[in-house]
């Protein structure tokens, strides 16, 4: 007697971006799902077509073929194919608008495990049985990623309003400026360019490049930072910064420094519920003072210190959630942390960096 075979539950997932594809195929793996990757909408359909799924994610900006395209298009087929629709927006509205459309359920992304475990559930899909004995506590290795994930989704992001803020210039070029709706097609073009630095600042955070360390003027890379930090704080926090003229030069990559800041930006917004305001500065540390008037008992040398305070009253810094956060790159930058409240007056969060010595010294750091 021929024993029948169990198959696996196969899904289709198709995103513009192939880390994501790959990440969530490993998350479906640990739901127990087979997967078959697309990175554009053609490919997807030419694979529904072609094959026999249990489920299918959907990116909704698929080229070639949108979700909302592809899930007119599984209604022709002879079963009925469960689609999971993903996107960026985590609203409500977006969820009801594609299940409206027919689409099984909805899923925010980046997502872990767990959400798309409840997006699975909801779409009225049960954990598919794994046809394999499972090896072990360790046999799946959980998906690596928040930061690919990620940077996957940024790349995506600012490659596509890249091209959208070259199409918005184009279109100027064709419209005179009397044109009734020349003010529109401006007002468009300066908020694509604005989110193309956005995209190209959130990219330059989380691509996982190994770090390469340059001579550095950190009010250069706060200047740099204002414009995203303007975006992510919340209306209610007024932005202000108070920097050293003349910062002493640190040996970093831009991007740990950025990360630096806006951990510590974060930080001082949480602090402030109701609204307030956070204040970044930058100021040198003198080399050479007693042991006792150095903070933190720091080594005798020259630093720069990134400090950014908030005007909160209700809390304080999180003291070790955010060291915890910070300490790997401030390990690698020699540096360290101090996060002090001041009750009723608000906290203080400053980084000391330590600076890089003048050319004449072979561009080694002073620390003692």
């Amino acid at each position: 007697m021929v024993e029948p075979t169990l198959r696996t539950s196969r899904a289709l997932v198709a995103h513009p971006a192939r880390e994501v594809c790959h990440y969530l195929a490993d998350l479906l793996a640990h739901q127990g799902y087979s997967t078959v990757e697309a990175e554009d909408g053609l490919t997807a359909l030419q694979q529904i077509r072609q094959r026999s799924f249990d489920l299918a994610l959907l990116d909704l900006l698929l080229p070639g073929l949108n979700a909302l395209e592809l899930l007119l298009e599984t209604r022709t087929l002879s079963r009925r194919l469960p689609v999971i629709i993903t996107g960026l927006l985590s609203t409500k509205s977006a969820a009801e608008a594609v299940r409206q459309q027919g689409a099984a359920g909805y899923l925010a992304l980046p997502a872990g495990k767990e959400e798309l475990a409840v997006a699975v559930r909801e779409a009225g899909l049960g954990q598919p049985p794994d046809p394999l004995p499972a090896a072990g506590p360790s046999s799946v290795a959980e998906p690596v990623l928040p930061n690919r994930l990620t940077a996957a989704v940024a790349r995506a992001f600012h490659r596509l309003l890249t091209v959208e803020s070259g199409l918005g210039r184009i279109l100027l070029g064709e419209l005179r400026v009397d044109d009734p709706v020349w003010g529109i097609a401006e007002a468009m073009r300066r908020n694509l360019e604005r989110a193309v630095v956005l995209a190209g600042g959130l990219l330059a955070l989380v691509d996982g490049r190994e770090p390469t360390p340059v001579r550095l003027n950190v009010n250069a890379v706060v200047t740099g930072l204002v414009l995203l930090l303007r975006e992510l704080l919340r209306k209610d926090i007024e932005l202000a910064t108070a920097l050293d003229p003349a910062p002493a030069p640190v040996r970093a990559d831009p991007r740990q420094v950025e990360l630096l800041l806006l951990h510590l930006a974060l930080d001082a917004q949480d602090a402030m519920p109701w609204g307030g305001r956070l204040t970044v500065r930058t100021a040198n540390i003198p080399a050479g003072p007693p042991a006792a008037a150095r903070p933190l008992g720091l080594s005798p040398g020259r630093y720069v210190a990134l400090e950014v305070s908030d005007t909160g009253t209700d809390g304080g810094p999180r003291r070790e959630p955010l060291l915890a956060l910070i300490a790997p790159v401030l390990r690698q930058l020699g540096g360290t942390a101090e996060v002090t409240a001041r009750p009723g007056q608000g906290g203080m969060r400053t980084v000391y960096l330590p600076s890089e010595a003048d050319a004449a010294d072979g561009g080694l750091n002073r620390r003692g």
